[in-house]
């Protein structure tokens, strides 16, 4: 039910967004953005969410990080929340 629930939101989402404007757009991004955050956050670090976005976040943690542990994982949080948030709105 949580799926059916966020794709709904989402679907809502892109259509308030399609015929907004670009002011409109940025506010609503960042609104996404800011909710995204915390689950990117417990995803990198716990583990724990829906599986297909702890994989992609962890993934891309990976690949950002290139595998070295000089930055804190947490350095890589808003980014990834922008490259998801990107995704997302495809």
């Amino acid at each position: 039910m949580l799926m059916t629930k966020s794709t709904s939101e989402l679907r809502q989402w892109r259509k308030q967004t399609a015929r907004s404007g670009t002011g409109e757009i940025m506010d609503k991004t960042r609104q996404l953005e800011e909710s995204l955050m915390p689950i990117v956050r417990v995803a990198l670090h716990k583990g724990v969410g829906i599986s297909a976005v702890v994989t992609w976040v962890r993934q891309t943690y990976d690949r950002l990080s290139n595998g070295s542990n000089c930055a804190s994982p947490d350095y890589y949080v808003p980014q990834i929340t922008r490259l998801l948030c990107a995704r997302l709105q495809k």
